[in-house]
């Protein structure tokens, strides 16, 4: 809904309720999916950082370290590729692509219909590699246990 009884920057209207909507929408789905992770006893962590910052790396190192010991998958968001998906598959560890095509994060209904391709009453930890992107996924719950945000030194100061 369009409020033009507030007095916006020139050029530019002042939008009301636009994201509520969404994001209703949107935990709506995230709690169907913590449900399922509850159900099968499966933790879920949501990985975020700006693109280049090391959530592949981290995903990689990680299901090295760990995959002797608890069954371990990985969903890996992307703009535009299967790159980082890649990757990780070469640990052994299942990953599946989520190619958002241009949207700049990962919204609850993707996680949803990926979900179906993993045999979830066998995976101890499914670990989400975010969009490359710190601003977008903020709002976004994904039905995750934790979320955890990698930072880098090198991808700025602001």
């Amino acid at each position: 809904m369009i409020d033009k009884s507030t007095k916006a920057a020139r050029g530019s209207v002042q939008c009301e309720n636009t994201n509520i909507n969404l994001l209703k929408a949107n935990d709506y789905v995230a709690d169907i999916i913590r449900k399922e992770m509850a159900k099968n006893n499966t933790l879920l962590i949501n990985i975020t950082s700006s693109a280049g910052s090391g959530k592949t790396t981290l995903m990689q190192k990680t299901a090295e370290k760990l995959k002797d010991n608890i069954n371990i998958a990985v969903m890996v968001g992307d703009l535009e590729t299967e790159r980082d998906a890649e990757r990780i598959r070469k640990t052994g560890i299942q990953a599946l692509q989520i190619v958002t095509g241009g949207i700049c994060h990962l919204e609850a209904q993707m996680i949803h219909q990926v979900l179906p391709e993993y045999d979830l009453k066998n995976i101890d930890l499914l670990f989400i590699e975010n969009v490359g992107n710190l601003v977008c996924p903020a709002s976004f719950d994904l039905g995750e246990d934790y979320r955890v945000t990698l930072m880098a030194t090198t991808e700025g100061d602001d």
